[in-house]
């Protein structure tokens, strides 16, 4: 749900769809708004849990003034986020969501900053691509030394850093994260300058930790997912673990 809302990732939202038929058609009974008991849970044999991430929190002086924002906030809407904005974390997540604050276009406008001619006047449909800066002064920020990015998919990769660049996002890597008050983000760069940011959010997409509820148990309960493992979290690879699963 939350990675349809990426630009260019609407298809999640078809794999979703797709899911939903399926269990309909194999008579499978979904709970939603359902809180999971001890006692819910004792009338069934098995118990998959996957109940999947949470955000890891930001841990640094100030990280709990009102600006700290999770991308999980953001993603959902549940934060209008302003125009200067520091993005804590630059793995697949923090590009998602620098991408997500700093694509200002609507449909026409999205073909047009790839050079994509809507109207097919132009020879094989290509023109020159126009591309603007973001309405938004977006820095991201890393503590790992070297290039941004280095994670992320062989074949899209490069879209995500070359948009970011050309719509003027800022990256700084090898940073330490001081702390946070009424001027901003402070942070020491990599050579050891003192750097202040004035912001209007933090949005924190520093990675995830498993969630696994408190206290729910049961004899026969198999963790899968990102409950069971959330380094380099991969819907697929929690997929086929509750698909081997069920087939066990």
């Amino acid at each position: 749900l939350l990675a349809q809302r990426i630009p260019g990732k609407f298809e999640f939202n078809e794999t979703i769809r797709y899911f939903r038929t399926q269990l309909n058609h194999l008579n499978v009974s979904v709970q939603l708004n359902t809180l999971a008991t001890n006692e819910l849970l004792t009338g069934f044999d098995e118990v998959v849990m996957a109940t999947g991430v949470r955000p890891r929190l930001l841990n640094i002086p100030g990280s709990d003034r009102p600006e700290v924002v999770s991308y999980v906030d953001v993603l959902k809407g549940d934060v209008e986020v302003g125009a200067r904005v520091a993005i804590v974390g630059a793995g697949g997540i923090g590009f998602d969501v620098a991408d997500f604050l700093t694509e200002d276009a609507d449909a026409k406008g999205f073909m047009a900053s790839w050079g994509v001619d809507v109207e097919a006047e132009a020879r094989g449909g290509v023109v020159p691509p126009q591309r603007t800066a973001s309405r938004r002064n977006v820095t991201m920020y890393q503590r790992r030394p070297g290039k941004m990015g280095k994670g992320l998919g062989r074949t899209t990769g490069w879209i995500h850093r070359r948009s970011l660049k050309q719509r003027g996002v800022i990256q700084w890597s090898g940073v330490h994260y001081d702390f946070i008050d009424d001027e901003g983000l402070h942070v020491t760069l990599e050579d050891g300058t003192p750097h202040v940011q004035s912001v209007d959010h933090v949005v924190v997409c520093a990675g995830q930790l498993s969630f696994v509820p408190d206290g729910l148990t049961h004899p026969n309960m198999t963790v899968i997912g990102g409950a069971r493992d959330a380094s380099g979290l991969d819907a697929q690879r929690a997929i086929l673990e509750g698909m081997v699963r069920i087939q066990a």
